[in-house]
């Protein structure tokens, strides 16, 4: 599904210097057909081979009050340099792309690589964090993370989109609800990329 081009200029702004110049000549955008018809489940065998190793390694609450700041904040990982950027989508409840209006916030970001801890980890992992989305609609929503790619073979360079993933089902009320908390391992996580200079509400 084509973007438009408002939706475009984030990530262009967030891209790295390398990105940046290949973005700033003549390029063509190709977009694979991804369906929003319906949600993956992030916990199905199914979604792992539909995500293509791009993960949601901090889910946003469960609930949230309209209109306030998404905590814990949507973390996203994938194999280091696979990507060039990540872009958030709302999706309603029937599977449907709401209205971008309706979502507010950071909802492009190029990953930036985080070494690992563990010793017997294959390398770095490239994460991104959107630390300021907001919902502005009550409802029942899920965010679809699109992964895109550089084509560094086609001339011009080319970009397309190579994979999404899905977070749980985000519900958003009118009133005041209990503040999110993340896991353990979320919590852990997100005090080793605040260490590393990203981004943490």
């Amino acid at each position: 599904m084509a973007l438009s081009p408002r939706h475009m200029v984030s990530p262009i702004k967030r891209a790295g210097a390398s990105t940046m110049n290949l973005l700033s000549k003549p390029f063509r955008l190709h977009i694979q057909t991804i369906e929003h018809t319906r949600s993956p489940d992030p916990s199905s065998k199914a979604s792992d081979i539909t995500v293509n190793m791009v993960s949601i390694s901090v889910e946003p609450p469960s609930q949230v009050q309209r209109g306030t700041v998404l905590y814990p904040p949507l973390v996203v990982s994938c194999p280091n340099g696979q990507y060039a950027f990540f872009q958030v989508v709302l999706i309603d409840s029937h599977g449907r792309i709401a209205d971008q209006q309706y979502i507010q916030g950071t909802l492009s970001m190029s990953p930036q690589a985080l070494e690992s801890s563990s010793h017997g980890s294959r390398g770095p992992k490239d994460y991104a964090v959107f630390p300021d989305l907001i919902i502005g609609r009550s409802g029942t929503f899920t965010l679809h993370v699109n992964a895109y790619q550089m084509d560094y073979q086609s001339m011009p360079p080319s970009m397309y989109h190579a994979s999404t993933a899905a977070t749980r089902e985000i519900r958003v009320r009118s009133g005041e609800v209990s503040d999110g908390r993340p896991s353990g391992s979320e919590a852990r996580l997100l005090d080793r990329l605040a260490q590393a200079g990203f981004t943490i509400p």
